[in-house]
């Protein structure tokens, strides 16, 4: 299990030197630094993510949560640096501004169905660092109000909204480095059932998305 972990990295490792030598070619001065921060930041996710899906007997998703969190990681780091740059393209229904949460349905390129639920700080507090567990359900139903279903969202939203989401202390420091605000990612998985990971949310309040990924449906929250 050891040697499958750090394989996975290393592959993991490898895809974002590449990508981050060609979207920062025209930055030499910055590269070097901003390449050490992402590699640096990926192997703080893949552990944190690690140990999530281990928790949840899911550990052969790690491919495809890294998928998710590698182009995240990317942006992160270039906010982080002031270089203004969209590692996708400027596509305006790519990038979403959630000031107050919101949540969006989408596939990726491999197939995965995703749904990545973005908390302000507030509703993180209230519904993750104050409680020991809850469902997706409970904490939807908490910020959009008792009648909502979910139905927009698909049938499938009713399996994976069940789902407990646990947040131990290194989600609970992530969350916290973020500045207080929470992501949480759920994938319906044929073998291991609804996995869900949670970590922080460092680009509040701006979500980005591959041009590659088919957007299904996106919720803004109300203010609380």
């Amino acid at each position: 299990m050891i040697k499958k972990k750090l394989t996975a990295l290393g592959l993991a490792l490898a895809m974002t030197v590449g990508l981050v030598q060609g979207v920062f070619a025209a930055e030499p001065k910055s590269e070097e630094s901003i390449e050490d921060r992402i590699q640096a930041r990926t192997e703080e996710m893949y552990d944190l993510v690690y140990g999530q899906l281990e928790a949840q007997n899911a550990v052969d998703m790690i491919d495809d949560f890294m998928e998710i969190f590698i182009p995240e990681i990317e942006f992160e780091v270039m906010q982080k640096y002031g270089m203004g740059i969209v590692p996708y393209g400027t596509n305006g229904n790519r990038i979403f501004m959630f000031t107050h949460g919101g949540a969006v349905r989408y596939r990726t390129e491999s197939g995965n169905e995703i749904l990545a639920t973005y908390l302000d700080e507030g509703d993180t507090t209230s519904y993750l660092l104050q409680k020991n567990d809850i469902t997706l359900r409970e904490i939807f139903v908490g910020v959009m109000g008792e009648y909502f279903d979910g139905t927009a969202f698909g049938a499938w939203f009713k399996v994976i909204s069940a789902i407990d989401i646990a947040v131990d202390l290194a989600v609970r420091n992530d969350i916290q480095s973020a500045g207080g605000y929470a992501r949480i990612i759920a994938i319906e998985d044929p073998d291991a059932g609804p996995v869900v990971v949670t970590y922080g949310w460092y680009t509040y309040p701006t979500v980005t998305y591959s041009d590659s990924v088919e957007i299904l449906h996106r919720e803004f929250f109300p203010a609380n």
